[in-house]
């Protein structure tokens, strides 16, 4: 918060640190077109499958401390949780610009917000949006 304070800047950069660790979906279901070998295994022509890209922003062959949240990130926007190439988000700059947008408010009028440190993240059980339970968070009230 002390960086994004003192560079306003930095926001937009920390949108996509936040969608790099933590994006919007967890993958989604794909058919193969062909025979596909990944990892010594192959998947058949037309096999349904998972593909799990929200993990891709974790592959610390592709980022250096990957589970460090870091505003200041020079690749951070390289990650996957709007798809790649033919299959992106045709909505992704829109969501980029709202969710700045919001963050930069919401710390604006509440600059000491932040949330409550050892809670345990639980997720609703779907395959398709990560949805947070809930988030305890606590703020300072000026006197």
């Amino acid at each position: 918060m002390a960086k994004l304070q003192q560079d306003p800047a930095l926001w937009a950069n920390a949108v996509e640190e936040g969608l790099r660790i933590r994006g919007t979906a967890p993958g989604l279901f794909r058919i193969t077109t062909r025979d596909v070998d990944i990892g010594g295994a192959t998947i058949p022509e037309d096999s349904i499958v998972w593909l799990l890209y929200a993990s891709s922003g974790l592959d610390d062959t592709k980022f250096s401390e990957p589970r460090k949240f870091d505003v200041t990130r020079e690749n951070a926007r390289e990650h996957l949780s709007f798809g790649h190439g033919r299959h992106s988000c045709l909505g992704n700059l829109l969501a980029r610009l709202e969710a700045k947008l919001a963050l930069e408010a919401l710390y604006r009028k509440i600059p000491s917000l932040k949330a409550l440190p050892d809670q345990r993240f639980e997720y609703l059980p779907t395959m398709t949006v990560l949805t947070l339970k809930q988030l305890q968070v606590a703020w300072d009230i000026p006197a």
